[in-house]
C-alpha cells in the first residue's frame, strides 16, 4: 500500500481472489488484527481492477475500533487511519 497525492491510498494484491471483482457488498481487507487486544487496521476497498491474479485498487484505511462501530451500530466509516 502507498499514498498517492492524486488518487489517495493505493494497493496491490498479488494472488487475489477474482471473485472480489463481482462483489455486491463492500469489500474490507484485514491488514492486521491482534485478537488478544482487538487492535488492528482494515482497508475498505473503494475500487479495483484485476489483471490475472493481481488486483490493483484504491481504498480507505480504518481502525479495528471504527470497523466494530460500523458493524455493530451502523456508525459511518471515515478515513481515519494513516497506513504506510
Amino acid at each position: 500500500m502507498w499514498d498517492d497525492p492524486e488518487f489517495g491510498r493505493l494497493f496491490r494484491w498479488n494472488r487475489a481472489w477474482q471473485g472480489f471483482a463481482v462483489a455486491k457488498r463492500p469489500a474490507v481487507l484485514n491488514l492486521e488484527l491482534d485478537l488478544s487486544t482487538g487492535h488492528g487496521s482494515f482497508l475498505e476497498v473503494t475500487g479495483w481492477a484485476f489483471d490475472g491474479h493481481r488486483a490493483l485498487g484504491t481504498g480507505r484505511a480504518h481502525t479495528a475500533t471504527a470497523m466494530r462501530s460500523w458493524m455493530r451500530y451502523d456508525i459511518p466509516l471515515a478515513g481515519n487511519l494513516t497506513v504506510a
